[in-house]
């Protein structure tokens, strides 16, 4: 056969954000978000902030929370037949909303957006959307699926702009 080598899928990401609340809706926090994609040829991406967020709405059963704020982001892309490695580094605005549901006892969906249009060239941007739903299963166990997209609108040269991600398992 013909078989072309290529990277079907291998992705790594994780991130997390202090919260303070100032009174009852308004609350500064702090960011870090990491990721590499070997679909786009994205060794590494560090996006570092922080910024002021509104509790829009806030019960015991559902939140939504907008956000707002200046990031940092630097990234790290490995050279292909298309072009060589390249390195960015720029300032961002990190603009976002988060939304929480209870559904019944055991089960939680979680929903957030966020943008991050490059300051120096504001055409340029990346975009990221996750949601997750995940119910208890006994008392140690979680049943999580999760569905992501992320977006660049300035790929390297060969890469991919979009990378789609439905993960479903087991958690602790």
């Amino acid at each position: 056969g013909n078989a072309v080598p290529s990277t079907s899928a291998n992705a790594t990401g994780g991130g997390l954000r202090y919260e303070h609340n100032v009174n009852p809706r308004l609350f500064a926090f702090g960011s870090g978000d990491f990721a590499s994609n070997a679909l786009q040829d994205l060794d590494f991406r560090s996006i570092l902030g922080g910024g002021f967020g509104w509790h829009a709405s806030k019960t015991p059963r559902q939140s939504f929370d907008v956000l707002g704020g200046l990031v940092w982001t630097h990234e790290n892309y490995s050279a292909n037949s298309s072009g060589p490695a390249t390195v960015n580094s720029f300032a961002a605005l990190d603009l976002g909303e988060q939304y929480t549901r209870k559904l019944g006892p055991s089960s939680l969906f979680t929903e957030q957006a966020f943008i991050y249009p490059d300051l120096s060239t504001l055409s340029q941007y990346q975009f990221t959307v996750t949601s997750a739903f995940s119910t208890k299963i006994g008392k140690m166990f979680n049943w999580v699926t999760t569905f992501s997209d992320s977006y660049t609108s300035f790929p390297p040269p060969g890469t991919l702009s979009n990378d789609v991600i439905l993960t479903t398992g087991l958690g602790v």
